[in-house]
């Protein structure tokens, strides 16, 4: 395939449930054993955008799942924390409840935590970034009663010493920079928190499933980066940008893209592809998964994975925190995403595709991305005693032209752990009387089911 129509030809979509170091792989197998900068995941949080946003100033301006406990006030931007990021709910819920902390929220919809809130700001839907703009530099126009209620907010979070501010998908780009530069003008300390839907939404973006940046947010364009990486992973990579997921799937109706490989993904339903037609162009599929999704029922080789569960690693929560997984049992028959990838780069290796993947462990791959990805230089011991390591993610490339396309980065609003996106494919939950009775779906009608 990549002889005959070259490596642009070609496409991986990465996913935001595998582990850091088979993200790692991923990248390094992407980008080296294929040959290509398309490479991408459905980002739920413009984690990129913040990073570059921050520059320098990461070390000192991340939050910690802590820090949102522990602050005098929360600025709470989009995102409806109850259902899609509940441990935040929950840090500041108590924090409201044991010290009076003071939240503020600025939203397009409506949520449980604004309850909490001292100000809320009802914006119209999807305007949130407009909102923030409107904050930072008092440009742009909307009703009176809003109006009013943006300027309260401002003046109360000028009054602030001790500020958390988190976001959602909403807030990317140029909002984030807005955000930043307003809250530089505030009087006392301001931490940043992105605020991404699933479980290593943060750790897939660290580690450069992204068609512009290496890992650590390194730009694709940075001639130091690509020979330091290519010198670690044993080949050259191409300075030109990939596709990004939308992109990809879109080549592939078009018949420019001939073949994708994905891994714990399910584009067609992320990307609202699901008609058969709209990968027609493709010769052919390659899906690792644990279930036959909508993909995986499309695809010309599926390759059984392991759960998390039945594999070990770490994982970076949406806080930069970084925790290990441990395996529980050992699979019987499915494969781990790491050797999967391991396995395929030794047999394509043989072919003359690449050098093969050396790392044979998770744990020799986590080796490598403490000395190589930035912001992952963190204590093994913590980690090992079952501890969390904050991972600080900066970016040294702060162009506006580095900003992710629109209709890249985007909330799935699947829901508390996707309410059933993945647990419909389990044959014994859906055969319960309940299930049968509300079946399982990706709206939001199944939350009255799911979180009983």
């Amino acid at each position: 395939m990549r002889d005959t129509h070259g490596p642009a030809a070609i496409g991986v979509i990465g996913s935001n449930h595998t582990t850091n170091e088979e993200n790692y792989l991923l990248n390094r197998f992407a980008r080296v054993t294929l040959g290509t900068n398309n490479i991408d995941h459905h980002r739920t949080a413009d984690y990129a955008g913040l990073a570059a946003a921050l520059g320098s100033n990461a070390k000192d301006s991340l939050a910690t799942m802590a820090d949102v406990y522990n602050a005098n006030a929360v600025l709470l931007i989009g995102n409806d924390v109850t259902q899609q990021n509940p441990l935040v709910a929950w840090q500041i819920r108590t924090g409201v409840r044991h010290h009076n902390a003071r939240l503020y929220v600025i939203n397009g919809r409506p949520s449980k935590i604004h309850r909490q809130a001292k100000i809320a700001v009802e914006v119209p839907a999807g305007s949130e970034a407009q909102a923030l703009h409107w904050v930072a530099n008092e440009k742009g126009q909307f009703d009176a009663k809003t109006t009013e209620a943006l300027v309260q907010l401002k003046a109360a979070l000028e009054a602030e010493k001790d500020v958390v501010v988190l976001f959602g998908a909403d807030i990317q780009g140029t909002a984030i920079r807005d955000l930043v530069s307003f809250s530089a003008r505030l009087g006392g300390k301001t931490r940043f928190m992105a605020l991404g839907d699933y479980s290593n939404s943060r750790g897939a973006a660290d580690m450069g499933i992204l068609p512009d940046r290496l890992p650590g947010y390194a730009p694709l364009s940075d001639a130091a980066e690509r020979a330091r990486f290519g010198k670690l992973w044993g080949g050259d990579i191409s300075a030109t940008p990939g596709l990004t997921a939308r992109a990809m799937m879109e080549a592939a109706v078009g018949g420019k893209l001939k073949a994708l490989y994905v891994v714990g993904a399910n584009p067609l339903k992320t990307f609202g592809a699901a008609q058969p037609d709209r990968i027609a162009g493709l010769h052919l599929l390659v899906v690792h998964d644990m279930f036959l999704t909508e993909t995986a029922q499309r695809a010309d080789v599926v390759l059984p994975a392991a759960s998390t569960y039945e594999k070990d690693g770490t994982m970076t929560n949406t806080a930069g925190e970084v925790q290990m997984t441990h395996r529980a049992i050992d699979p019987q028959g499915p494969r781990s995403d790491f050797d999967l990838l391991r396995i395929l780069s030794h047999q394509l290796g043989m072919l003359g595709l690449g050098s093969p993947i050396k790392l044979r462990t998770a744990e020799a791959a986590f080796d490598e991305i403490r000395q190589h990805v930035t912001g992952y230089d963190l204590s093994y011991s913590t980690l090992l005693a079952g501890g969390s390591e904050q991972a600080i993610a900066s970016s040294k490339t702060t162009d506006a032209a580095h900003d992710a396309p629109a209709g890249v980065v985007f909330s799935s609003q699947d829901y508390l752990f996707t309410s059933g996106t993945l647990g419909r494919y389990c044959s014994r939950l859906t055969s319960t009387n309940e299930a049968k009775e509300k079946p399982w779906s990706s709206s939001p009608s199944i939350q009255s089911w799911w979180h009983r």
